[in-house]
């Protein structure tokens, strides 16, 4: 990316998954709205065998571009 490229931009930085699903067990399988239709609750996200989440996954990709971007002077929220 060319210097500067990003100079004056506010990132935000949205993981997308809900690492507490599992707590909420009512709304699992239950239709719900998702920003443009009804559809049926995703469950607590895929898993690997040995426990790492997909949640957490993304959690730790977004706190690492967070730090990126911080390193290069950017704002990020």
């Amino acid at each position: 990316m060319p210097r500067g490229a990003l100079a004056g931009v506010i990132v935000g930085i949205d993981p997308g998954h809900n690492g507490d699903n599992w707590d909420h067990t009512s709304y699992i399988n239950q239709s719900v709205w998702n920003g443009r239709e009804e559809e049926t609750c995703d469950t607590t996200g895929t898993q690997e065998a040995s426990g790492y989440t997909e949640a957490q996954f993304a959690f730790n990709v977004a706190q690492y571009l967070a730090a990126i971007l911080q390193g290069q002077g950017r704002r990020w929220c």
